[in-house]
């Protein structure tokens, strides 16, 4: 079985080395072949020199670096039309792998061949809030699941749902819903995507998680995703 990993990156110069750091110390997870690909939205910090500069060990191939016109979707959806791994993983830059992330993804499709899923998440530099909200993602819920958890999909299935609406907003959110019209996600319990906690240290935890439900709410009774990202940072 392969994978491809893909990473939309926009001015993540903070984030992205560490990113890959914890994608290449994956051992022994049993993909044939593991492949990254960073698509760029045209960063004018140092994300690019980084990539440039990053030498990854042989335990995966050479890091591809793309370039695309911005938005998460967009990228997304650029990086998977050149992917040539059978399960494609969508992985935020400023967001790493624990320990172990792929040998049980790995696993879990190799007894479960579910078509798509998602990693439980947990928070660098959390608070009890956070930690209660990481928790939280035990659950196999809708929503407590978006693009910060890590979603995976078999490359014909992600094709068969039209890939990630390009929209300004909720791109993860309407594929999850779409998706699981057709399939139950899986979820991985044994492993987690560790995230930024970054919003959530400027905005306050309890008060990003409201704003988060709202914006939800809101998509769902049909307010333009693009009138949702002025609210969004």
């Amino acid at each position: 079985m392969k994978l491809s990993i893909i990473i939309p990156t926009l001015n993540e110069e903070s984030y992205i080395i560490n990113c890959l750091d914890s994608i290449v110390s994956q051992n022994d997870h049993g993909f044939e072949i593991t492949e990254v690909i960073v698509v760029d939205g045209g960063s004018s910090d140092n994300t690019l020199r980084k990539l440039a500069s990053f030498n990854p060990s042989k335990t995966i191939q050479p890091i591809q670096v793309l370039e695309s016109e911005p938005g998460r979707a967009i990228q997304m959806n650029v990086g998977a039309k050149l992917a040539k791994g059978e399960v494609l993983l969508f992985l935020h830059a400023d967001s790493q792998l624990s320990h172990s992330a792929l040998y049980w993804l790995y696993q879990n499709m190799q007894l479960n061949p579910a078509d798509y899923g998602y990693f439980r998440l947990s928070f660098q530099n959390s608070n009890i809030l956070g930690d209660l909200y990481a928790e939280a993602t035990r659950i196999n819920s809708i929503f407590f699941h978006y693009g910060d958890c890590g979603i995976f999909s078999k490359q014909d299935f992600f094709f068969d749902l039209g890939a990630f609406p390009e929209i300004d907003l909720m791109e993860d959110f309407e594929f999850l819903l779409r998706a699981r019209s057709c399939s139950d996600p899986l979820l991985i319990h044994e492993a987690s995507v560790i995230t930024s906690a970054r919003r959530f240290h400027a905005n306050g935890f309890l008060w990003q998680q409201l704003k988060n439900f709202g914006l939800v709410s809101l998509y769902m009774i049909g307010v333009d995703p693009a009138i949702l990202k002025k609210f969004y940072t």
